[in-house]
């Protein structure tokens, strides 16, 4: 498959999209995770060894993440299981999906799932299960 190429990538971050979540969830997330500190969106160098894998991501080491095959070119992690575990009614998650488009892309979904238990999602008038999603990507930008 693609092997991304070593030098500067910056992060194009996609608007973020919600489907089910109550009113006051939906304000609590910015139109964007983009809507990060300049310092975050600033090009970084990316260094990698063939065959490309993500754990030789900076943030697999930050995050503490076990990335797992999903097909060809693609991987899938679930991001601090624990913290979402101890939230009410189970079942939610953070999902983190990455696919090498090619040489100079990689896409990066962030997927939120927040499962309601069966009453909250009664009072706040909403579906029991939550997601905001979105679509990312790194771009190779320079040597």
């Amino acid at each position: 498959g693609p092997q991304p190429r070593n030098g500067l990538w910056q992060a194009r971050l996609g608007e973020t999209q919600m489907r089910g979540c109550p009113a006051m969830m939906q304000k609590a997330f910015p139109v964007s995770p983009g809507k990060l500190p300049a310092e975050m969106m600033a090009p970084r160098r990316l260094e990698v060894q063939r065959p490309f894998h993500p754990d030789q991501l900076p943030m697999t080491q930050q995050m503490k993440v076990r990335w797992k095959p999903a097909g060809p070119n693609r991987w899938t992690t679930n991001v601090m299981p624990g913290s979402f575990a101890k939230i009410p009614g189970g079942g939610s998650s953070l999902v983190w999906s990455l696919r090498v488009v090619d040489a100079a892309t990689i896409e990066h979904i962030t997927t939120v799932r927040v499962s309601l238990p069966p009453e909250a999602a009664a009072v706040m008038g909403t579906a029991k299960d939550c997601r905001v999603e979105s679509v990312n990507h790194w771009v190779r930008v320079g040597d």
